[in-house]
């Protein structure tokens, strides 16, 4: 199951993408947790020479445990799903929210590992 947190893409007049950004969440087969953002715009051409580039945060399953309890989800056999809505619920729908995922992360004292592709 992937949640989309966050998703927007904007046009140009001639029908290019001049902005997109895309963030989704799931949890592997491994029980870690993956955020991915998926930015197209000018700052991404700015900041890295191409206007496509990847976010991920991976959480190894320890870590991904420890949001899970943060959240107060216990006993559920349903956990996957419920930390997918939770995450939803208290980031989705914002432009900031692969940034807010992170600093939450950091203000808990979670690890995770950054890429960017």
């Amino acid at each position: 199951m992937e949640v989309t947190l966050y998703n927007l893409k904007t046009l140009n007049e001639n029908g290019r993408i001049s902005f997109y950004r895309n963030v989704k969440t799931f949890v592997n087969d491994e029980g870690e947790l993956i955020i991915s953002c998926c930015d197209i715009n000018n700052t991404a051409e700015v900041m890295f020479g191409d206007s496509g580039v990847e976010f991920y945060l991976t959480l190894d399953k320890e870590n991904t445990n420890k949001v899970i309890s943060e959240f107060g989800i216990i006993n559920s056999k349903l956990v996957r799903q419920e930390l997918l809505h939770k995450l939803e619920s208290e980031f989705g729908g914002k432009d900031s929210c692969f940034e807010d995922v992170m600093e939450y992360l950091d203000t808990k004292n979670i690890d995770y590992q950054y890429d960017k592709w």
